[in-house]
């Protein structure tokens, strides 16, 4: 059995986001695998570098987001099941 330490207790939620890898891409939609107060898992169709720098927006039920939120993609993988085929990426959200 292996442990994960952890600051934030991680949530395995599926919610629809959008992100933006530089100030001149445009914006992809995908969905979260899990999420916690400190970062989130989200699935990507193409690689993206470990340290890169994104920006993420996280659609709710309740309301649209105002902003997108910072954060630093701190490990990556390849992914596929019998729906899809890409990457899981972790992203480390950056305090402002």
């Amino acid at each position: 059995m292996t442990y994960e330490h952890r600051r934030h207790e991680r949530i395995k939620e599926t919610k629809a986001i959008q992100y933006r890898k530089g100030l001149f891409s445009g914006s992809e939609q995908t969905v979260t695998m899990d999420m916690s107060l400190g970062g989130l898992c989200f699935f990507s169709k193409e690689k993206i570098k470990i340290g890169n720098l994104i920006k993420v927006r996280v659609f709710d039920d309740r309301k649209s987001p105002e902003k997108f939120i910072k954060g630093r993609v701190v490990w990556t993988k390849e992914y596929s099941d019998a729906a899809s085929k890409g990457y899981l990426n972790g992203l480390s959200f950056l305090r402002s």
